[in-house]
């Protein structure tokens, strides 16, 4: 009985060792903007080899979906948003633990096939009959973005441009990459994406259609740690890692306007 009882005390020596060995005294959790998927993960590998010590959990979604999570009650540390709308709701709910700061900024662009089957040459014909137009989830900061776009262009065109535009929508998606899919699978003939969206895995597969500047919103994605951060020095520092040079120069690698573009 000795004996059993010795070989569960060293079996349970052992498996704490082992659960010990396979965490870190620190763990980051981001959730973080589906658009900034390509860019927040280079981030965080450079980051991580810079602080072996600490764990770093990416989630990534919807803007407005991650929202709902944090005012529900999801831990999270950080949150990287994708417009300032989402941050707002954040912030009413008296769940930051700072005001956000500004990191980067992006476009909404017009996208289709390579091929561009429907011969789109601009926003005035998206109202041809037939057209197979996916749309974000409205809600979402990049239908928030498109809606306004169309609506600045609709200023320009007749009276039944929107509804004609809206009357080709097939499909609306959660996130702006599942909209991106769509084209790059020819399931659809035009949809919007931001132009961080366009890497190099499918620039191949798209063309970007020309878009007046004057119909763009200002998109500026801010971050911020949430008040339930434990330990906010490191949620701090990884902030300032997203705006030191190292930060940015990922971000500009993947389409992202720099926060000096921004402020000057």
């Amino acid at each position: 009985m000795q004996s059993r009882s010795f070989l569960l005390l060293l079996l349970t020596v052992a498996l704490s060792l082992f659960t010990a060995c396979g965490q870190t005294d620190d763990t980051l959790i981001i959730f973080s903007a589906t658009s900034l998927t390509d860019a927040q993960e280079e981030m965080a590998s450079v980051f991580a080899a810079e602080h072996p010590d600490i764990n770093i959990q990416l989630n990534f979604a919807s803007s407005s979906t991650l929202a709902t999570q944090i005012i529900e009650g999801a831990k999270a540390d950080l949150f990287a948003s994708a417009n300032i709308l989402q941050m707002e709701r954040i912030a009413e709910a008296g769940l930051l633990h700072e005001e956000a700061e500004t990191f980067a900024s992006n476009r909404v662009v017009l996208i289709v096939p390579s091929t561009n089957p429907k011969n789109i040459q601009g926003l005035a014909d998206l109202t041809a009959p037939g057209l197979r137009i996916i749309l974000a989830l409205p809600g979402t900061p990049i239908r928030a973005y498109t809606d306004h776009l169309l609506s600045s262009a609709a200023a320009d065109q007749d009276g039944e441009y929107l509804n004609s535009v809206l009357a080709n929508v097939r499909s609306e998606e959660a996130t702006v990459r599942l909209v991106l899919s769509k084209v790059v699978l020819g399931e659809a003939d035009a949809a919007f994406v931001y132009l961080s969206d366009i890497t190099a895995e499918v620039r191949d597969e798209i063309a970007i259609i020309a878009t007046p500047v004057e119909y763009q919103s200002e998109i500026v994605y801010p971050v911020a740690i949430l008040d339930e951060a434990s330990p906010k020095e490191l949620a701090a520092s990884y902030i300032e890692f997203m705006l030191s040079p190292v930060g940015q120069s990922i971000l500009a690698k993947w389409g992202f306007v720099l926060v000096s573009r921004i402020e000057n």
